[in-house]
């Protein structure tokens, strides 16, 4: 059964969001998405009383966990995304980083939502961080390669030589800590 996607948002999108959220979706195993029936789609996410205690800043993206009376939703504000009321040359970015930026906050939410619903056996006492994190990261590869712009296609051959760079500085990073 297709995610059901409902645009509340006064806020045009720099892309067709509806065709973004279900290519995210297609990306990943069925199996992983069953329970969430709905995005939708809203200019700010306004938090309840007792999600505004645990949280102060505002949510780019937020996953509603099922209920005894309400099935499992994720909410996306496009306005964290665009960046509504900042500096034009970061406005600029955050519209050419959209889809990236929308594919990995969903993808990292479907991650939470599959270690929510589906991790039997795992231990809940450690932080869920770290699954989640690994489980986004490997989706969105798979996301990027798929479904990536003129931008990743000509970046390609330059991804080892940019991977490795990174190793290389992570490395002097723990050096020069110790």
């Amino acid at each position: 059964m297709p995610v059901k996607i409902e645009n509340n948002s006064t806020l045009k999108a720099p892309v067709d969001i509806e065709k973004l959220i279900n290519s995210v979706f297609d990306s990943v195993p069925r199996e992983h998405t069953i329970g969430i029936t709905k995005v939708v789609i809203v200019d700010e996410i306004t938090l309840d009383r007792r999600l505004q205690l645990a949280t102060k800043d505002p949510q780019p993206i937020l996953y509603h966990p099922k209920t005894p009376l309400n099935p499992a939703y994720i909410e996306i504000a496009l306005a964290r995304f665009l960046l509504k009321g900042e500096a034009f040359h970061k406005r600029l970015m955050a519209r050419l980083n959209f889809r990236a930026q929308v594919a990995g906050a969903l993808l990292a939410t479907i991650g939470q939502h599959y270690h929510i619903s589906f991790s039997h056996g795992m231990k809940k006492k450690r932080a869920p961080e770290a699954p989640v994190r690994t489980y986004a990261e490997r989706n969105f590869v798979l996301w990027r390669d798929k479904h990536g712009g003129l931008r990743a296609k000509l970046l390609k051959p330059l991804r080892p030589y940019l991977e490795r760079f990174e190793r290389w500085l992570l490395r002097k990073m723990k050096e020069t800590k110790r």
